[in-house]
């Protein structure tokens, strides 16, 4: 899917402070046999090696695995990491804030405590234009909820450059 490469080339861009665009992206991940015409989707499996390719640490965490969860977040609070997160099918149902068909992939990018909930900052390469992207979202109702599994391929930058500091407080 568009969906899995475009938030491949949103954090790659952010965690090495190049541009990378979708289609580079798109290329890469066909090299690796993880999209293109036999295949529905990005496979799941196409992350670990982007981020070897990009030279970024990189982990992936189940939807119930609370303590590595716990961790995810502390990481993304650094402004070193970005998180894609792997929306399960939902369009049936009307409290879905990322409603699909078929499920889909979100960028997570900053992290905040807002009255005790914990907030993450999406970008949604499928909604540009819409309130679905660049917005604060609950991540315990509007994305681990959702979640489908593998639920988060997380990726660090080990060289200290910081993400997300100019978007932590941009809304």
């Amino acid at each position: 899917s568009w969906w899995g490469v475009t938030s491949t080339a949103i954090f790659t861009s952010l965690v090495t402070n190049q541009n990378h665009d979708p289609v580079e992206v798109m290329h890469l991940a066909a090299d690796y046999g993880a999209c293109g015409c036999n295949i529905k989707g990005t496979s799941h499996t196409f992350y670990s090696k982007a981020a070897a390719h990009y030279g970024l640490g990189f982990y992936q965490i189940g939807k119930k695995d609370n303590a590595k969860i716990e961790q995810m977040l502390a990481d993304l609070a650094t402004g070193k990491t970005a998180i894609i997160a792997r929306i399960a099918p939902n369009k049936h149902n009307s409290a879905a804030v990322y409603g699909t068909n078929s499920g889909h992939y979100i960028t997570l990018v900053g992290v905040k405590n807002e009255n005790g909930r914990t907030k993450v900052l999406v970008w949604d390469p499928g909604n540009r234009s819409s309130s679905r992207d660049n917005v604060w979202v609950d991540f315990n109702d509007d994305i681990l909820r959702w979640a489908n599994d593998p639920a988060f391929f997380v990726f660090k930058n080990g060289r200290g450059i910081c993400i997300c500091s100019e978007y932590q407080n941009h809304n």
